[in-house]
């Protein structure tokens, strides 16, 4: 017999109906609105739902924009091979010996998350987004701290360490941009969908992590708009929404002080 959810109303017309497991109830619902109205005569009971695919939270073009924003960050990472990252004065500069690798990577994987259907896949694409975005980051930070320069003295972006910078802001942008078009929001309940638990617990955990380990936020923002979503589908009984807001909050607001704080120190930092 099919699991409790929300099925098409037997009773006819463009609604749903709440089956309890083990019979029809009162609560119907459309357009995301739920009512109470009686079920006359007897019905059969509805279909097991469809196990859910991966493919329940469709990407948009947006969020493949996104990616394709951060394969492009990768890209410029990968032309710094070689190329002057900081100068003083003209004098003393600092060359990008190598690691133009990094960027082929990102670039990759990026490419990988934008033509890939199943949301898994893109979350992961978030915190590989982020992660090539904070390691680009701290290489520049590195460059224009390095020991080999003068305390005191000026110390300028060269052409390598420009590109650095346009990197480390398009893999970050890119992953912005990917979480705000990460799937269609779910309307109201639907009886096509099996959505499951946990997914409210595990965008607040990493939430909070990602206050401190940038890698996490996007993720974490990303898990609590699916488990928005699943909540809506399951007409509130998957649950979790208050786990979901919450680690969705703490992942944009960790993604919006980690970009703010490695921006200041790409631009600014001094030895």
């Amino acid at each position: 017999m099919a699991d409790a959810g929300w099925y098409r109303d037997p009773g006819g017309g463009d609604r749903l109906r709440y089956w309890d497991g083990t019979g029809w109830t009162r609560h119907v619902s459309r357009d995301g609105a739920v009512a109470q109205e009686p079920l006359a005569g007897s019905h059969p009971p509805p279909p097991p739902p469809a196990a859910p695919s991966g493919r329940d939270y469709p990407p948009t073009p947006l969020g493949r924009a996104g990616f394709a924003v951060g394969a492009l960050g990768g890209v410029l990472a990968a032309a710094t091979s070689g190329a002057t990252a900081v100068e003083q004065d003209g004098v003393v500069t600092i060359s990008v010996a190598g690691g133009s690798w990094l960027g082929v990577v990102a670039a990759a994987l990026c490419v990988a998350a934008a033509v890939a259907p199943w949301a898994w896949a893109r979350i992961a694409g978030l915190g590989v987004a982020v992660l090539f975005g904070v390691l680009l980051a701290f290489a520049l930070i590195g460059f224009r701290t390095s020991g080999d320069l003068v305390p005191g003295e000026e110390v300028s972006l060269a052409s390598g360490g420009w590109l650095l910078l346009a990197g480390s802001l398009l893999l970050l942008g890119g992953a912005a941009l990917a979480l705000w078009g990460l799937r269609r929001p779910a309307a109201g309940p639907d009886p096509a969908r099996a959505p499951k638990e946990g997914k409210g617990v595990a965008a607040l955990v990493l939430g909070i992590v990602g206050l401190l380990i940038p890698v996490t936020a996007a993720p974490a923002a990303g898990l609590g708009l699916l488990a928005l979503d699943d909540d809506r589908v399951s007409g509130g009984r998957v649950g979790g929404r208050g786990m979901a807001v919450a680690g969705l909050v703490l992942g944009i607001v960790a993604i919006s002080l980690w970009t703010l704080g490695l921006t200041l120190g790409m631009l600014l930092a001094q030895p």
